[in-house]
């Protein structure tokens, strides 16, 4: 994450942003992985990557948005 430039607390926040996207998931390792568009509370757009442990989400890495999941974030927000 901190490769991105990205702290852990804004990856959290904009997975738990309500109006979060998914845009994929994949088997890695037998293990499922999540990959949703959010915001955090600051307004920077970013994209996560997740597992679930149990009731728990883990996240893997988080980044910038690219320009296609901002688009994607925008064009579906209720």
């Amino acid at each position: 994450i901190e490769r991105h430039g990205v702290e852990c607390w804004e990856a959290e926040e904009a997975l738990l942003d309500p109006r979060c996207r998914p845009l994929s998931r994949a088997v890695l390792g037998g293990e499922y992985r999540y990959a949703v568009v959010g915001r955090t509370e600051s307004g920077r757009t970013l994209t996560v990557v997740f597992t679930r442990r149990g009731k728990r989400a883990r996240v893997i890495t988080g980044r910038d948005g690219s320009l296609r999941e901002v688009r994607l974030y925008r064009r579906n927000r209720t």
